[in-house]
């Protein structure tokens, strides 16, 4: 970042302005949406003058109300800065879009709780009393700060059940690798690495054949890389289900645990899937070829 812009930055954390840029922003964006979206990119944002993470020191506490839920997040973390900075949560949307009587949604690496918290919010105020929220989070860490939120979140207690664990291909410890600079990149390695800690991992298929829900309204995984290994721990319930799922995918991540986009793309087709990609934030039909250059972006299927 230019040496002006970070003076800029400094002058607004200063004046404590940060949310004043948020909310025009937010007001801008509106505007934006009615711009092409091969094009938006080449018009600037009001975002720029929203401090980014590395404006923050480590271990910031700042307590904000999103979508009238509360949070006290870090804003050095990138993946809480996210919120801060008011990114538009596709994932969210599409959920309340799915949600059902009597229904379930997982949030399988719920991270501080930024799309699950919120959605359990909106659940409780559509009086949908019959859905219920399952979060998995492994890291102990991040797991502490979804929790603490939740706390600031009385009234949601009932809506979602947290799990301090995460899902995979087979039942045992596995070792998570992360930076406190962007708690959301922490990924499942087979090696060692200074700053991992050992976590637990559970299947899909066990945990739903327990709880056995009558349905599955939706299924939010981002867990960098380690999306291949949940899919093969949950082909049951995927197959028996059939729920919307919002996912991300990283080739070179998933190549390091023996899967390849086409291997799971092809068996969700065989189900009956069919696929859309998130492109400069926005949700369009996804065809291979046409986004060849991704090397990492988020899909969401339904049958």
């Amino acid at each position: 970042m230019n040496p002006i812009s970070q003076f800029i930055h400094r002058v607004i954390i200063k004046a404590q302005a940060e949310e004043f840029f948020v909310r025009l922003r937010k007001k801008a964006s509106v505007i934006r949406k009615f711009i092409p979206v091969g094009f938006r990119s080449k018009f600037p944002s009001l975002g720029r003058f929203i401090p980014n993470a590395a404006a923050y020191p480590t271990g910031d506490s700042y307590f904000l109300t999103r979508d009238n839920t509360h949070f006290n997040i870090d804003r050095s973390d990138y993946v809480q800065w996210r919120l801060f900075y008011g990114v538009r949560d596709n994932a969210l949307l599409a959920a309340k879009k799915n949600l059902q009587s009597g229904g379930i949604v997982l949030d399988i690496g719920a991270n501080f709780g930024a799309f699950s918290i919120r959605l359990a919010n909106y659940i409780s105020e559509q009086k949908l009393s019959d859905v219920h929220i399952h979060a998995f989070e492994p890291n102990p860490v991040v797991a502490k700060n979804y929790k603490n939120n939740l706390s600031l979140n009385p009234n949601l207690k009932d809506v979602i059940q947290f799990y301090p664990i995460g899902l995979g291909s087979e039942t045992g410890d596995r070792l998570l690798s992360y930076k406190i600079s962007n708690t959301g990149a922490g990924r499942v390695t087979r090696e060692a690495a200074t700053d991992h800690i050992r976590i637990k991992i559970e299947r899909l298929d066990d945990f739903i054949d327990k709880l056995n829900p009558p349905k599955i309204a939706f299924i939010k995984l981002i867990v960098e890389g380690f999306e291949p290994e949940v899919f093969k721990g949950g082909w049951k319930t995927i197959s028996t289900y059939k729920p919307p799922i919002f996912f991300e995918v990283t080739e070179s991540w998933w190549k390091e645990n023996n899967s390849t986009i086409e291997d799971v793309l092809n068996k969700l087709r065989a189900l009956g899937y069919h696929f859309m990609i998130e492109h400069y934030n926005e949700m369009r039909p996804y065809e291979p070829s046409k986004y060849s250059s991704r090397t990492q972006f988020n899909l969401m299927a339904t049958v």
